[in-house]
């Protein structure tokens, strides 16, 4: 069983993001730690968000306060308080918080593929 504590978390950050905070919950790969997967706690200020990029890893949203808008494929939606969505590998897509307080993100990230 591993263990991790908000206060303890590493804090990290992410290129092409402004205006945020992140911190690794869960590192995928480490002793102890989730096999395929990162666990990642981000706070966006209002305004804050994340450019048009992709990354070869599947990605889960949960807003857990606050509002996110997620722009992907020329949609734009809009995830409250306990919302998510799924972002698959190689796609563009752009986050960012429109709301007027602080809006706290858990993201889950598979791990990349290991070269055979």
């Amino acid at each position: 069983m591993q263990i991790s504590h908000l206060a303890q978390a590493p804090q990290f950050q992410s290129p092409n993001h402004w205006d945020m905070r992140s911190f690794r919950l869960q590192e995928g790969g480490a002793l102890h730690g989730p096999e395929r997967f990162n666990i990642s706690l981000s706070y966006f200020l209002p305004g804050g968000g994340a450019g048009l990029d992709a990354s070869t890893t599947e990605k889960v949203y949960i807003v857990l306060d606050g509002q996110m808008e997620i722009s992907s494929g020329g949609e734009v939606k809009l995830l409250n308080a306990m919302d998510s969505c799924v972002i698959r590998p190689n796609i563009e897509r752009s986050v960012s918080n429109p709301g007027v307080v602080v809006a706290r993100m858990l993201v889950i990230t598979t791990m990349p593929e290991k070269a055979a």
